[in-house]
């Protein structure tokens, strides 16, 4: 198979239904599965599953927004429908596998902009399935699935012989039609979880008329202040002592003419 392709063309407004092609094999199939939480509450599962639709308790609502990063094509940060927009798709250490080789997981945190909340996405043209690369791990680790276990990150990343279940499918469920979600954890922030308005719509400049000056600018404009200050005072205290000096070099040399006027004119 020919190599995959950025994914480009996810929209921000649709929730995707994400499955993988080990246990629903194609788009022409009723999917029986859905990439989920662990959906019992009383259950402490930190893990994501490819478990059935369908469940005593009907099926399960379980979708994915894909909010893509400007800056690099195909690259998303990803919100889970059952955690708000404040919670992104994450990768974790998980202690409790047998194999070293799936601790690796992904997993929901609360929403940085840190690498290991940035996701690749990659397609396949010749069958319209997706690969999940995290940011952070690299190019040497694929999502992947155990059957009826966990998913995680697969450091096999051999595309032979085909591994179907680091391929995964997706189709659109809904709309999102949020506002809550047309916003992220700001791109030039590492670790922060501040929001700035993303690629859903185009950030709006903010008008000079509107900038306020910066603390730099700030602490110029004060130090002027206080130096043209000192000039003024030096300069006044400078006049005073000129000033009186003049009066007292004034006083003493009449003092002295009289004086010498007196010995000059003094007999021998």
């Amino acid at each position: 198979m020919s190599d995959p392709v950025p994914a480009t063309e996810l929209d921000p407004n649709v929730w995707y239904h994400v499955t993988e092609q080990n246990v629903d094999k194609d788009y022409k199939t009723n999917w029986q599965s859905i990439l989920q939480m662990n959906q019992d509450p009383k259950v402490k599962d930190d893990n994501l599953h490819v478990w059935p639709v369908k469940t005593d308790d009907g099926n399960v609502s379980a979708f994915w927004q894909f909010q893509p990063m400007e800056a690099t094509p195909g690259r998303y940060r990803l919100r889970y429908s059952q955690t708000g927009a404040d919670v992104q798709l994450s990768v974790c250490l998980q202690s409790d596998g047998d194999e070293k080789d799936t601790e690796t997981r992904p997993c929901l945190r609360n929403a940085t902009n840190h690498a290991t909340q940035q996701w690749d996405v990659f397609e396949f043209k010749s069958n319209s399935t997706y690969r999940f690369i995290n940011v952070h791990n690299g190019t040497g680790y694929h999502m992947d699935c155990t059957p009826s276990g966990s998913v995680f990150m697969s450091p096999d990343v051999d595309d032979r012989p085909y591994q179907s279940a680091q391929h995964w499918l997706m189709t659109s469920a809904s709309n999102v039609n949020d506002s809550a979600y047309s916003t992220v954890a700001a791109e030039n922030s590492s670790s922060t979880s501040s929001k700035s308005s993303t690629s859903t719509t185009a950030p709006v400049s903010e008008s000079s008329d509107h900038k306020e000056l910066s603390s730099g600018a700030i602490a110029g404009i004060a130090v002027g202040v206080v130096l043209g200050v000192i000039v003024v005072a030096g300069t006044l205290a400078a006049y005073f002592i000129w000033k009186s000096r003049k009066k007292k070099n004034a006083a003493t040399g009449s003092k002295t003419t009289t004086t010498n006027n007196g010995w000059y004119g003094s007999a021998i």
